[in-house]
């Protein structure tokens, strides 16, 4: 009989666990909302500073790093948005497949039932063994009850849990947007203070433009970016101070560390979101800001001390040569696409392993 076959409920599926790819999401999750928080306790020491600055530059300065850090906060939270909905969507998929293997069985036995259902009655009597198949059916049936109602139970309770997750994907969808919007216009406020800033710099001082200009020659004639970093220390206005080994630097941007390449461990590539922020990784001076050839975007600072930190791969930069900087005041912006960030330090000219000396 067809009610027989359908008995043979699906054991568990060998092969990709339900929850596999689950642990990724949420560990990305965890370090994006540690990272959003490092951001905040930054936003919160810069805001601090700010109102214990007694000059109005210094102050605006401040506020500008501040703004940053509230910004990456607002990536980090946008971008942990992306995780928890990534996550919500491998639930679902995994619910899915999981209903679609409970689905089968419970089919198979309906059909079957319903086949023997449209036999009419007086046919089954006449044909022969057709009462004792029928006595059979109703002892199949009977101890197949409990387990159809099981099945439909955990059936009705998998699909309370798809609901579940279509509303926990439509809540996490309208926060996304909140965010992204609030992000949007920090960014357009950050934007006006940053030409604010820069044009600032260029009127501080008559021989600021001269500046900028001699650095765009520097960054013309210089054969490669070694050369254009030397060149530009060995310009630096003023006798060279001793360099002084306890210096902490923060990294510019937020992102996955790469594997060293040819430079070795003097250079840090790091891969962070699209369009992500880069900061100053500490306080210091714009020596040069704009496109290099074969590198994007750079900038190049000057630190107390002997210092020099170079950040390279930039799509956008929001500074201007001769600009004082504090550390984590934007600089400028990673590529949208494949964006990868390159930072070097030196010391008294010497390249150094950045990862030596982070904070």
């Amino acid at each position: 009989m067809v009610v027989a076959g359908a008995v043979m409920w699906p054991a568990a599926r060998a092969g990709r666990p339900a929850n596999a790819g689950l642990t990724e999401a949420r560990g990305g999750g965890t370090q994006l909302r540690d990272e959003g928080a490092r951001a905040r306790d930054r936003a919160a020491a810069l805001d601090r500073q700010a109102r214990a600055a007694t000059l109005a530059s210094e102050r605006a300065t401040i506020s500008a790093a501040a703004l940053a850090a509230r910004i990456q906060q607002g990536e980090a939270a946008l971008a942990a948005a992306d995780a928890d909905l990534a996550e919500i969507s491998e639930r679902r998929r995994a619910l899915d497949l999981r209903l679609a293997g409970e689905r089968a069985p419970v089919a198979q036995l309906l059909a079957g039932l319903q086949s023997n259902a449209r036999r009419p009655a007086l046919v089954a009597l006449l044909q022969p063994g057709s009462i004792e198949d029928a006595v059979h059916l109703r002892a199949v049936l009977a101890a197949l009850a409990p387990q159809i109602e099981e099945r439909t139970a955990a059936l009705r309770g998998s699909l309370q849990r798809v609901n579940g997750l279509e509303q926990e994907a439509a809540r996490a969808v309208t926060e996304r947007r909140a965010l992204e919007a609030r992000l949007l216009s920090q960014r357009d406020e950050l934007s006006a203070l940053s030409a604010a800033e820069r044009l600032k710099a260029r009127r501080a001082a008559g021989a600021a433009d001269r500046e900028a200009e001699r650095a765009f020659a520097l960054g013309e004639r210089a054969r490669d970016l070694p050369a254009l970093v030397r060149q530009l220390d060995t310009a630096r206005a003023g006798p060279p101070k001793p360099a002084t080994a306890g210096a902490a630097f923060g990294l510019p941007v937020e992102g996955i560390r790469l594997p060293e390449g040819s430079q070795g461990s003097f250079h840090l590539a790091l891969a962070p979101r699209p369009g992500a922020l880069a900061v100053a990784p500490a306080a210091g001076r714009v020596a040069f800001a704009g496109p290099y050839r074969g590198y994007g975007a750079i900038v190049i600072l000057d630190h107390a001390g002997g210092w020099t930190s170079l950040i390279t791969g930039l799509a956008s930069t929001e500074v201007a040569v001769g600009q004082a900087v504090v550390a984590g005041s934007p600089l400028g912006r990673a590529a949208q696409a494949s964006p990868q960030v390159g930072f070097e330090l030196r010391r008294d000219g010497r390249r150094v392993r950045p990862l030596d000396h982070l904070r």
